[in-house]
């Protein structure tokens, strides 16, 4: 008997008392990935065992590149038009849920010509993220144009069928990149120890380990089992992590957090399964004609 493919969600006490949960998809070859939230409500993605990142960068990395399409699809802070004096007022003494930034192009010039030789983009924080609005930050905003901002949503305006969400707010506050590239950038590095080359071999790294057929493969049984956890409608021929599965999976961890659904019982005989003699020796004998 041995643990079933498919995604497991697990809860336990901190010894502080705080909840902790965790979700783990195992599949039937291929590397484990893993979620769990920390003690300050920060949800973690383990990528290959020990390599870990804010759930937000691995989002990042799949295409859901800017602030706004995570907040937009998780629905965890209130977009507020501010396009003039009167409206930001109505919303003094509200806290940013993510910080104010513009990007910035900088030269690099060569010293001995006074040419420049390239341009770098760097992004810069005007307002950080937890930052109350008061009176002299309308100033800031008008003279970069800035006329939406994304606020902590007011525990009143939550209603019992939506999700509180704190987590993404205090994930997005630990996450050091601010785009695709930035993201796919961060986690070579975790897994490399070292920059990648080129956005190319970043993006085909995170694929080796999750999204590639002949090094991940969750099966028949994995795929149907994460179908009807997630409640995701993903193709039952795919065999392969999608970014469909990686959402459902922050979106649950997020309704065990606040109550609105429950963790798996692993010793439960619904998931396990029964490991046969012919899968064994058939394992053994693919591992020996691999390393022949």
């Amino acid at each position: 008997l041995h643990r079933s493919p498919g995604a497991f969600f697990e809860k336990e006490i901190h010894s502080n008392g705080t909840e902790l949960f965790s979700a783990r998809v195992i599949p039937f070859r291929g590397s484990w990935m893993e979620f769990s939230t920390d003690i300050r409500d920060v949800l973690w993605a383990y990528v290959d065992r020990k390599k870990k990142v804010p759930v937000t960068t691995l989002l990042r990395a799949l295409g859901f590149s800017s602030d706004e399409e995570i907040i937009r699809m998780f629905g965890f802070a209130d977009p507020v038009d501010v396009e003039s004096e009167d409206e930001f007022e109505e919303h003094l003494g509200r806290e940013l849920a993510t910080s104010v930034t513009i990007d910035k192009t900088i030269e690099i010039v060569d010293e001995d010509t006074g040419e420049v030789v390239d341009e770098e983009k760097e992004r810069e924080v005007l307002i950080p993220a937890e930052h109350e609005l008061e009176e002299d930050d309308w100033e800031v905003l008008e003279e970069h144009g800035i006329t939406r901002v994304y606020l902590v949503r007011d525990e009143e305006e939550i209603g019992d069928d939506e999700l509180d969400k704190t987590t993404l707010v205090e994930t997005l506050k630990k996450d050091p990149t601010h785009t695709e590239e930035e993201a796919l950038n961060h986690i070579y590095q975790k897994l490399r120890g070292s920059e990648a080359p080129d956005l190319d071999s970043a993006k085909q790294a995170l694929d080796r380990l999750f999204f590639n057929e002949q090094r991940y493969d969750l099966g028949d049984v994995g795929r149907h089992r994460i179908n009807e956890r997630l409640d995701v409608d993903v193709d039952e021929d795919t065999h392969v992590l999608t970014k469909e599965d990686v959402v459902g999976i922050v979106r649950e961890l997020i309704r065990l957090q606040n109550g609105m659904s429950t963790a798996d019982d692993i010793d439960h005989l619904s998931n396990r399964r029964v490991k046969s003699v012919g899968e064994q020796l058939g394992s053994q004998f693919s591992l020996g004609l691999a390393r022949m």
